[in-house]
């Protein structure tokens, strides 16, 4: 008996860690940039979710832009950030408790069937009882929650020239993003999408909501 225990143990020690491992982005996902305290979980939800249908076109919760203008010129030398605002702040009811949305309800990478998370939740305790915590190396930052944003920078030869997921309002390309951009060489369109999530998940009625979109050039 002590010896079928100690063979256990290796395997139930590698399923608590890939437990609370990263979620994988869904391939035709993993070009996208991660911005502010945004999560890949929750860009794994947000993907999901985007995969099931076009986002929701709600005027009050659409994150709508402020600058660049419609049909902007903007200098190759003088990169430009991107601000936007929303319609309305997006948040659950007071009081409510938040769940998933109808199009991101089926993935939820973190919350697996509670049959099928048993066995395995059975063994946690005593597996960090004897490993010690997750190491530093499978550690992740707080599950996100909050608004956040997906920006599409396309082309008509380009449809994923840049794309970025953030819980900031504004963003500022980098020296290597923005050199992407301008390379393009031709008009750019801007459009944006956005949802309200709770712990790495799309709330109820929190989206996507699809935003406004712009059609910009950047000079030689």
């Amino acid at each position: 008996m002590r010896f079928r225990m100690l063979l256990l143990i290796p395997l139930a020690s590698a399923l608590l860690y890939a437990c609370e491992h990263d979620a994988e982005l869904p391939a035709g996902y993993t070009d996208v940039l991660l911005q502010g305290t945004v999560t890949d979980e929750a860009l794994v939800a947000f993907a999901g979710a985007l995969d099931q249908g076009p986002p929701d076109v709600v005027p009050s919760r659409a994150p709508t832009l402020d600058s660049p203008a419609e049909g902007a010129v903007i200098p190759k030398a003088s990169a430009t950030t991107f601000n936007w605002h929303f319609g309305m702040t997006a948040s659950a009811p007071k009081g409510a408790n938040p769940g998933f949305s109808e199009k991101a309800a089926w993935w939820n990478p973190l919350s697996p069937p509670v049959q099928a998370a048993r066995p395995i939740r059975l063994l946690q305790k005593p597996l960090r009882e004897l490993f010690g915590p997750v190491r530093s190396a499978y550690a992740h930052g707080d599950p996100f929650t909050g608004v956040a944003t997906f920006l599409v920078f396309s082309t008509d030869s380009d449809p994923r020239l840049l794309r970025v997921f953030t819980s900031e309002t504004s963003y500022a390309p980098d020296t290597t993003a923005w050199g992407k951009l301008a390379a393009a060489g031709k008009p750019i369109t801007l459009t944006l999408s956005a949802a309200d999530f709770e712990s790495n998940r799309i709330v109820q009625e929190g989206g996507p909501f699809a935003g406004s979109s712009i059609t910009f050039t950047i000079s030689p």
